[in-house]
């Protein structure tokens, strides 16, 4: 099995909520994220910039929204 390697990170959200950790692998055909964060999810959508961090080229995600877990 191969080791993933982070590949995107995520911007933005509710200052208030802390999405740990930021830096993370995506599939790459991934264009949405859900992050569980409580009893919410985070939604966070692909853009078009890509940052460069630790020599890693990684894709940005920005926020989107937030949507409760059904009960």
């Amino acid at each position: 099995m191969s080791e993933l390697h982070p590949n995107a990170i995520l911007e933005g959200g509710p200052e208030w909520h802390t999405i740990d950790p930021r830096i993370r692998h995506i599939r790459q055909e991934d264009s949405v994220v859900k992050v569980r964060a409580g009893n919410r999810y985070e939604h966070f959508h692909r853009t078009d910039r890509k940052v460069v961090h630790q020599g890693r080229p990684l894709y940005v995600f920005e926020w989107n929204r937030s949507t409760f877990v059904a009960e």
